[in-house]
Parts: C-alpha cells; structure tokens; sequence
C-alpha cells in the first residue's frame, strides 16, 4: 500500500466482474491491484446516484482519517481504462497538486472538459476548468478538510451527481463539494469502459448511456461552441451546464431556471 498517496478504487462488491477489470487496468499501469484500496461498498437501495456520491464521500473520510500525513490521495472508478500515459499523468498530477495547493484542490485524470483561463495554464499537462465524471482525479487533503472545517461534515449523498456538485453546481447554497480550483488533463489520460452501470437515474438515462465518453465528449463540444460562439464567461458556461446536466437527468425543477437566470443577470 502507498501510505504516501493512497490509491483507492470504488467498487460495488457485487460487481465482481468491474473489480477484475480494474485489476487489468492496475496491471498495465504496472501497479500491483493489492497496493490498491478498495473500501467495501454495497449498491444503494435508493439508487445509483446516491451509493455513487457516498462511495466517494467515504473514501475522502478514510483517506482524511487514515492518512494523517498524505497531501492527497487518488480515486479510480472501477470502470476506468487505463492507457500507456495514465501512470505518468498520475504521477504529474500528485505533483502538480502538491506544488499548486493553494490554487488546486483536484486534479481529474481525464480530458472531459471546458478549458478557462487561469494563470498555472502554462503547465504543459494541466488545465484549469469545468467538466463532467469522477472516474479518476487526485483530491487534496486541504480540499477535503476545507469543507469539513466549514460545514462541520463531509456532506450526505443528495441525489445529485457528485461530479456536478463539486464542478459546476454553484446555484445551491446547501452545496457543500463546490470548487473553482479544478484542474483536468490536456490529455486523453482515462476514459470509461463500455458497460452497464449501477449509477442510472431512470430509463431515459440509461438508454442514453451507450457510450460514456462518446456523450461526455459531445457535451465538452456543445459547451466549447457555446463559450467561443457566444462569448459565455466562466460562471455563465457552469450555470448553463448545470441546468442541462439536471434537465437531462430529469432532475431541473422551477428553482433552478430562476438560479440561473439570477446568476446570468449578474454577469
């Protein structure tokens, strides 16, 4: 086990068959799967969703508590694929990180996202901005301790996708993961396997789940457009984000089009 960055991997214990997945993922990372942690998480009886958001809510609670001295930690999903740079780019992004501290929180392994100007953009492998899946990132202790130092608590699962809370969900106030300090690969780092997963919503989520990167990287695409031909800012690009990401969820209610017509207003 690497008491210095721990390396954790979320893993539902009846799906057998994603664990060896992972396991090949380690391999050809030329890491050994038993250096790796994977906490014992049973599927949510009220739905994917939510076993998602806590699986990893309590993986940060272990790292915080059982890695006192660890600057951060890494987190795979165990559908992650791994190809011959994830390694190197995880190791780039441990240091990244703990170089950066004071402007990073986390650092997704993945290339999912709206790029916005910041002033660490120079780094030749990391870029500042918005993005969708949890599939792998390395998260700072400072990050996770920031938000149980202000709330008290690591916050319980809602109902809403992790990955949105923490990168683009800023309309609600009772949102305790949202950060600005997101930084995600230059490069095609980790993509998604192509398989069922437990973390459906409902029937219309599912069937447009054929392919995950296919529809992670259409939507980088819609955002892209939007930014370069509308001139969107940072926080109008999250607010339209969010919305979209609810609406198509089934999830966007009359209180988050006034949010974001709210937050619009004042850009």
């Amino acid at each position: 086990m690497d008491t210095t960055h721990p390396i954790y991997c979320v893993n539902l214990a009846h799906r057998v068959d994603r664990r060896m997945h992972s396991h090949t993922q380690f391999r050809r990372m030329r890491m050994c799967p038993t250096r790796v942690i994977y906490p014992h998480f049973t599927k949510d009886h009220r739905g994917g969703v939510y076993g998602c958001f806590d699986s990893h809510v309590r993986v940060w609670r272990h790292f915080i508590d059982a890695f006192p001295k660890a600057g951060c930690c890494v987190v795979f999903e165990d559908d992650f694929v791994a190809n011959d740079a994830t390694r190197r780019t995880m190791k780039r992004a441990i240091r990244f990180l703990n170089r950066h501290a004071a402007h990073v929180d986390i650092v997704f392994l993945h290339d999912f996202f709206v790029p916005f100007e910041h002033p660490l953009n120079n780094d030749a492998h990391f870029t500042h901005g918005t993005g969708l899946s949890t599939v792998a990132y390395v998260i700072g202790r400072h990050y996770i301790q920031s938000v149980i130092d202000k709330h008290g608590r690591l916050p319980d699962a809602n109902g809403r996708h992790i990955d949105n809370e923490i990168c683009i969900n800023f309309t609600n106030n009772e949102n305790a993961l949202y950060t600005t300090r997101a930084f995600y690969s230059n490069h095609t780092c980790v993509t998604q396997r192509i398989d069922r997963s437990d973390n459906y919503l409902g029937m219309l989520d599912e069937c447009q789940r054929v392919d995950m990167n296919r529809q992670l990287y259409a939507v980088k695409h819609l955002y892209m457009q939007l930014q370069r031909g509308m001139g969107l800012s940072e926080s109008q690009i999250r607010c339209v984000a969010y919305v979209f990401t609810m609406a198509f969820h089934g999830q966007c209610t009359r209180r988050d089009v006034i949010a974001l017509l709210q937050r619009w207003s004042r850009e």
